[in-house]
């Protein structure tokens, strides 16, 4: 009897294996494993040892599992906030084109009409015409925005889309850990930033990935109720 093309001892079973692997594994190799070079890079600067945290946690006398538990969820919540520091840029010029641009037209521009200077109005006008006109269809098409063309061919043959899964996994896997050396440098080396200013500025930038999540997630789930609308349309027409 052939084997399944699913089946581990068929090469394709098996690259369907590997994918699958970093598919559950990408919140490990995305965020955790940054977040914990991160922890490291602190460790390195001598900033604080492991004496100490085990110092800290010491009057609680946690049992060996929950303490590899706090260790694990510490590094997945740092490696977040280091993802979104990575995808910062991006996410602040897709707030920038689609939830500026209602600001723009809701605020701004009638505001605009009865101002003496125009000046206000041509820029309107440039933004409008020149960045959004030019930017827009770039970040339409950037690998982070969901697409109902996307969502189809998932739905459809979601095999093909592994490669893609792959791909993402790695890329957010090199972002998050260049934010960790990079920001590690820069926080426990030059700066010297003690904890009450690291806790500011991690706090700032989770606010501000919640406030630009927002905006994705609207659109992700315009996206899927396009993608809906569209296979129920092609159903009925079978």
């Amino acid at each position: 009897m052939a084997e399944s093309v699913d089946s581990v001892g068929s090469w394709p079973g098996f690259i369907a294996q590997v994918n699958n692997t970093f598919n559950l594994l990408r919140d490990v190799f995305g965020y955790a494993m940054p977040g914990g070079v991160f922890i490291a890079t602190g460790l390195l600067s001598k900033r604080f040892s492991l004496y100490d945290i085990a110092h800290f946690l010491s009057p609680y006398h946690p049992p060996t599992w929950a303490f590899v538990i706090l260790v694990v969820g510490a590094c997945y919540i740092i490696g977040d906030i280091l993802a979104a520091t990575a995808y910062l840029p991006i996410s602040v010029a897709k707030w920038t084109i689609w939830e500026g641009g209602r600001l723009r037209r809701g605020v701004l521009k009638p505001w605009a009409r009865g101002w003496k200077d125009r000046w206000i109005k041509k820029d309107l006008k440039w933004v409008d015409r020149k960045l959004v006109c030019w930017l827009k269809p770039w970040l339409e098409e950037n690998p982070t925005e969901v697409s109902a063309a996307l969502l189809k061919a998932r739905s459809r043959h979601e095999k093909l889309l592994a490669t893609l899964d792959r791909r993402e996994t790695l890329s957010i896997l090199a972002g998050s850990t260049s934010v960790a050396l990079l920001g590690g440098w820069f926080v426990f080396f030059y700066r010297r930033w003690g904890p009450s200013t690291i806790l500011f500025g991690a706090g700032a930038l989770v606010l501000l990935q919640f406030f630009t999540g927002m905006s994705h997630l609207r659109r992700v789930a315009a996206a899927i109720l396009k993608a809906d609308a569209d296979l129920t349309n092609e159903e009925r027409q079978k």
